[in-house]
């Protein structure tokens, strides 16, 4: 699964992404780590991250 990382612009610079085993992950489990990631998305955003090859600023 992954979650954008927008820059300041609201343009996508980035991605958080978790990845592994299907076997490994129930359902509740991959529910969890969607709302944790779009949370640190979030955080990131909101802290004003520019990739450093973006035009984004």
């Amino acid at each position: 699964m992954a979650v954008p990382v927008t820059g300041r612009a609201g343009r996508v610079v980035a991605s958080l992404s978790l990845s592994g085993p299907s076997q490994r992950f129930p359902y509740e489990a991959v529910e969890r780590f969607a709302t944790e990631l779009a949370e640190g998305a979030r955080l990131i955003s909101g802290q004003g991250f520019s990739h450093p090859l973006s035009s984004d600023v």
